[in-house]
């Protein structure tokens, strides 16, 4: 395992003698796409052994920064602003290797005449709002950027706007818009490289003080993903109903994404800190630590 930093002293709740009465936090992306996942804590084997925190990606990312738990799923942009302090869980994520269905950009214009006009990026998701940055930075083009939650096209109202997670899903968006595109087919077709929505970390401090731990939550995580492969048709028709969307749109979404992080995964994460770096939209350069036990 890398070498961490000292972070300074964790609150009470992270103290080792505490820490041992009580289950362990574990944040969780309150969207559909990470089902599979967590299918086993929720519903399978596993179920109550951990406590569950749902929320945004955005949140996810800064309750961790704060350390007001030690693990979770975050925006892998996210990774980039902290990772001096965190690590990376092995063989998890939110990705894809093509069209990702659930992260759109969607306009009225051609994207050449967005130059200083009004875009709306999701507050909700780093990582799509500094991919979608990108994708004008390398294009010399400039627009306003401006935050604002999005549920459904009578929300936006500007020329062009991202659209992330369970939003996107509920589709409809391109008879409202004339030009839509999906971000991570986007990616596929730039880089011919998968793009990691989402990643696993832990707090390199605690990772240190309870590896034990950390080395059974990753061994549990892969039990709860595996009884999700096993438990698809269960988790597309609870996705479905809740997104009131048709069962076999929720079957090709879960149908694009992967959950490993692969050799070539990482390649893709790797690319996109790159370019991150190299277009001016993160400060420096990024390193890829793992979790190594």
């Amino acid at each position: 395992m890398p070498q961490t930093d000292k972070i300074g002293s964790y609150p009470p709740k992270f103290k080792r003698k505490k820490f041992m009465t009580k289950k362990l936090e574990i944040g969780r992306i309150n969207y559909i796409n990470v089902d599979p996942i967590y299918y086993g804590f929720e519903k399978g084997a596993q179920k109550n052994k951990y406590k569950i925190t749902a929320n945004n990606p955005a949140m996810l990312n800064k309750m961790l920064a704060e350390k007001k738990f030690a693990i979770s799923a975050v925006s892998a942009a996210a990774y980039a602003q902290n990772q001096d302090n965190w690590l990376i869980l092995p063989n998890l994520s939110v990705s894809c290797a093509a069209d990702v269905m659930s992260v759109i950009f969607v306009s009225e214009v051609s994207t050449k005449n967005l130059e200083n006009q009004k875009v709306i990026i999701s507050a909700e998701s780093k990582t799509a709002s500094d991919l979608i940055k990108l994708f004008f930075k390398s294009q010399n083009i400039a627009p306003n950027f401006i935050i604002k939650k999005i549920k459904t096209f009578k929300d936006v109202d500007e020329k062009a706007a991202l659209i992330i997670g369970d939003a996107a899903l509920a589709g409809g968006w391109d008879k409202h818009f004339k030009y839509t595109w999906d971000l991570g087919g986007l990616w596929n077709n730039i880089t011919n490289l998968p793009f990691v929505f989402a990643l696993w970390a832990v707090n390199k401090e605690f990772a240190r003080t309870e590896k034990k731990v950390v080395l059974r939550l990753i061994k549990d995580f892969e039990a709860s993903k595996k009884e999700g492969k096993e438990n698809m048709e269960a988790i597309i028709s609870a996705g479905a109903k809740k997104l009131n969307i048709p069962h076999l749109t929720c079957r090709q979404y879960f149908e694009k994404l992967d959950f490993d992080l692969d050799d070539k995964k990482k390649a893709g994460l790797f690319m996109f800190f790159e370019k991150l770096y190299e277009y001016g939209i993160i400060n420096s350069s990024v390193s890829l630590n793992y979790f190594g036990g």
